[in-house]
């Protein structure tokens, strides 16, 4: 079975679930369009199955970088931020990876618009074929370790 990542974003109020995607040269970038969801509008069985449905997406062998690639503007758009810098400011991450019936949680640590985020390793929880509402408990658990 091949890992599949998705982050979680918690940013102004709002839940942003973004897929990624690894190339051939192990590069994860995101990969379709961030899901959008109201922090207090949404149960924790609802943010578990956008993560799940993020989690589906992620796939092996997109397309490598190129000088002019620009694997966040999917997100940029949405939110209709001009720069990755805006958007890092004051947001929160959990990353969820998931291989086989293993699903794993990392807090980050925002480490602003050039350095992005970073695992917070200390912080890290492993589940065994979460349900959505256990996966989406456990991630808003998570966003308390994440600064």
């Amino acid at each position: 079975m091949t890992g599949q990542l998705a982050s979680v974003d918690l940013r102004q109020g709002e839940y942003l679930v973004c897929p990624y995607s690894r190339t051939a040269k192990g590069i994860w970038v995101l990969d379709g369009k961030p899901v959008r969801l109201s922090e207090t509008g949404t149960t924790a069985e609802q943010l578990g199955e956008a993560i799940d449905a993020a989690l589906a997406q992620s796939r092996e062998g997109v397309e490598e970088l190129t000088r002019d690639s620009q694997p966040a503007r999917p997100l940029l758009d949405l939110l209709q931020v001009p720069d990755y810098a805006t958007y890092a400011k004051g947001t929160r991450q959990v990353e969820v990876y998931r291989d086989g019936d293993t699903v794993e949680l990392t807090p980050q640590r925002n480490e602003g618009g050039r350095r992005g985020f970073t695992p917070i390793d200390t912080h890290m929880q492993t589940l065994t074929n979460p349900s959505p509402y256990q996966l989406g408990t456990e991630v808003i658990t998570a966003f308390h370790k994440a600064v």
